[in-house]
């Protein structure tokens, strides 16, 4: 009672501990200087991660937990935006607006295009 529980950056540290262990126990065989930091990075996580699960401190639990959605929605933009441009790489091109740096998407085999910037509303002339 009265406990945080299990939120997105405890589960995330699970996950991290579970990778860890996997890692330290492979390179076990190659260095056991890495084998065993790794390992202790690993069980680092995992106590924190049990701390966090019985923590009454429950407004810090949810700034860090914040703090992490934050970020990690960050890092789920760069690759979601990656597996797109990887996705529509035969069909359109990716170009920065030189005024405001917002990505603009062109088809591709168009020839010379004069394009305006969602954003800005500069004009860019490209060639696909």
């Amino acid at each position: 009672m009265g406990r945080r529980g299990t939120d997105q950056l405890t589960i995330a540290l699970f996950v991290v501990y579970l990778a860890l262990t996997v890692l330290s126990r492979i390179f076990l065989f190659v260095s056991a200087g890495v084998g065993l930091t790794l390992n202790f990075l690993g069980v680092a996580c995992a106590v924190y991660g049990i701390f966090r699960v019985l923590s009454r401190n429950i407004p810090a639990r949810e700034r860090e937990n914040a703090w992490f959605m934050s970020w990690w929605s960050k890092v789920r933009r760069f690759f979601s935006r990656m597996t797109r441009r990887i996705r529509d790489r035969k069909t359109y091109v990716y170009v920065k607006c030189p005024g405001c740096k917002s990505e603009l998407r062109v088809p591709r085999g168009k020839g010379k295009l004069i394009v305006t910037c969602p954003r800005c509303h500069r004009e860019i002339r490209i060639t696909t």
